[in-house]
């Protein structure tokens, strides 16, 4: 069975790869503070918590999400989508079991 050319172009590997489109300023902020956030000692220090992060700082800690967001957000000035929040494991999470 012959395609027309027509419907040939229609289907070629270039329709089929995904499209990125640039991050925007506040995805680039988030993704330098989620960077930042796994290995910042500031961060990893609050084992067992929940850290909201903005702008490489340390905004609020707690356990309860919502409330750290919008508390973070009144203190920040700025919608709650703009912040980070990184989950700190607690001590000894990641060790092999004996």
């Amino acid at each position: 069975m012959n395609i027309p050319e027509k419907h040939q172009a229609e289907t070629s590997a270039a329709d089929v790869r995904p499209s990125f489109r640039p991050l925007t300023a506040i995805e680039q902020q988030q993704e330098e503070d989620l960077l930042w956030a796994a290995t910042a000692p500031e961060v990893q220090r609050h084992l067992g918590q929940l850290v909201v992060v903005h702008k490489k700082r340390v905004v609020a800690v707690g356990s309860d999400r919502g409330a750290l967001l919008r508390q973070a957000a009144d203190l920040e000035k700025c919608p709650w989508s703009e912040l980070v929040v990184e989950v700190v494991p607690p001590d000894g999470l990641w060790e092999p079991p004996h």
